[in-house]
């Protein structure tokens, strides 16, 4: 009974954080806007650049017989998804510290993993949304998925991980940032290297010999490779699915542990209220 208790009350202070950020989200209603033209002016720009590049030697290359433009997508929507995951918490937690709430927030007896993660709720909620929109306008622009039941789990079970390993990085940022109080230009680099590094726009197989191996143990290379072969041909990649659940597994428990470590340093240090 005890556990049910607990999940209900993380479940309800998470809907409180998306509650909260969502009515925030709905005062300024002109980035919405500006989002959902900005995802359809990228995908024009790689409809017409998939007109010359499937009639190219390239198209050979992409691991998928659906043609540049769906692969593009699959990369357009992931590094949409990729990039919120990366600059949620760190973003939310320099909010709090330059509103002089976060020092209160941690005061309260919920659990840290819980205040971080629920904190970040709402923008990984919108980084989906906004990732499936891209998907939902390819669509209706004649991207044809082929998802079989299976795949679609892949897809499901890729996607999740792949969240919670970009969201460890971000809450490894968010350790640093309690103590040192910069480090969000961090991100906006990290998310333009993972792309290149990972296939986002063109296959990896295109970049020079030292970086396509980078590229082969980049977690990025994997989840696209995954939710591509998932969402394009019906099929699911085990092998680059488990190595990503188990990158996951791993980095968010130590991303949240560091975080700890980070607070307590800066309570001992009485840092918290800075930034």
């Amino acid at each position: 009974m005890s556990a049910v208790v607990r999940v209900a009350g993380v479940g309800a202070m998470f809907s409180s954080f998306v509650r909260r950020d969502l009515i925030a989200a709905l005062s300024y209603r002109l980035p919405f806007m500006l989002d959902l033209f900005s995802s359809v002016v990228q995908l024009l720009m790689f409809f017409f650049i998939g007109e010359i590049v499937d009639q190219g030697d390239l198209a050979g290359g992409l691991g998928t017989s659906s043609g540049y433009f769906p692969f593009v997508v699959i990369g357009l929507a992931l590094t949409r998804i990729i990039d919120t995951a990366l600059r949620s918490f760190s973003t939310k937690l320099r909010s709090e510290q330059t509103t002089g709430t976060f020092e209160a927030l941690i005061a309260t007896p919920a659990p840290l993993a819980t205040l971080v993660l629920g904190s970040a709720a709402y923008n990984l909620l919108y980084g989906l949304l906004s990732g499936g929109v891209t998907l939902a306008i390819a669509a209706a622009m004649g991207v044809r998925y082929e998802v079989s039941p299976n795949s679609a789990v892949g897809a499901v079970l890729g996607l999740a991980a792949s969240m919670a390993f970009f969201a460890a990085i971000g809450v490894a940022v968010a350790a640093f940032i309690v103590v040192y109080k910069q480090g969000q230009a961090v991100l906006g680099m990290a998310t333009s290297v993972l792309g290149l590094l990972g296939g986002a726009f063109f296959p990896v197989e295109l970049l020079p010999g030292a970086a396509q191996v980078v590229a082969r143990v980049n977690p990025l290379t994997w989840s696209l490779e995954v939710m591509r072969a998932a969402l394009l041909d019906g099929r699911i990649l085990w092998a680059e699915l488990a190595m990503l659940s188990c990158a996951a597994g791993v980095l968010l428990p130590g991303a949240l542990w560091l975080l700890r470590i980070a607070v307590d340093r800066a309570r001992r240090e009485g840092t918290l209220a800075q930034y």
